[in-house]
């Protein structure tokens, strides 16, 4: 009797494993179509992508292999080619400000595009700066990253840092 009902509690978690499975192969598969039409991709580039979307869900931010793809394709357009492995890791770095700060996942690429483009930073330096301004205090009417992206240009033309900005805007919000 208890081996039986080993046996069936086995094959039951066997059952679930492959339709987990097969329910991560179909978010696969729609990912990889819907980066395609995003992007433009053929569908071999479009397919690494996916597994990489697949890669970053596993790591555990996103709701589903579907949204990261989605994210991961509004990565591509904002900061253009980069490797996969560059990709996944500003993705990673924006779910964090996400889930830390609440920004919204396009909002904090296209801020990171912005201060990349007008001080010559690095995307976990754009980060790191982002990161900073949250931790100062610095959402307080909520509209942070929109500054950032409407003053970044007009600091960088008076010659300032990423650095500077950032504490010319605490020192104004203090």
């Amino acid at each position: 009797m208890f081996v039986a009902n080993g046996i069936a509690a086995i094959a039951g978690a066997a059952k679930d494993a492959a339709g987990e499975l097969a329910e991560l192969a179909a978010q696969t598969d729609a990912a990889s179509g819907m980066i395609q039409a995003k992007l433009g991709l053929s569908s071999e580039d479009a397919d690494k992508l996916a597994e990489s979307a697949k890669a970053v869900w596993k790591e555990g931010f996103g709701d589903s292999v579907t949204d990261v793809a989605n994210d991961l394709a509004t990565v591509s357009q904002y900061l253009g080619d980069m490797s996969d492995t560059d990709m996944q890791s500003v993705l990673e770095k924006a779910y964090t400000i996400s889930d830390v700060f609440g920004a919204d996942v396009p909002e904090s690429v296209k801020a990171v595009r912005t201060m990349m483009q007008n001080f010559g930073i690095s995307s976990g330096e754009a980060f790191d700066i982002i990161t900073a301004g949250y931790q100062n205090g610095l959402d307080y009417s909520g509209e942070f990253l929109d500054t950032l992206n409407e003053y970044s240009p007009q600091f960088e033309a008076m010659g300032y840092s990423a650095e500077d900005a950032l504490n010319l805007l605490k020192n104004g919000a203090d």
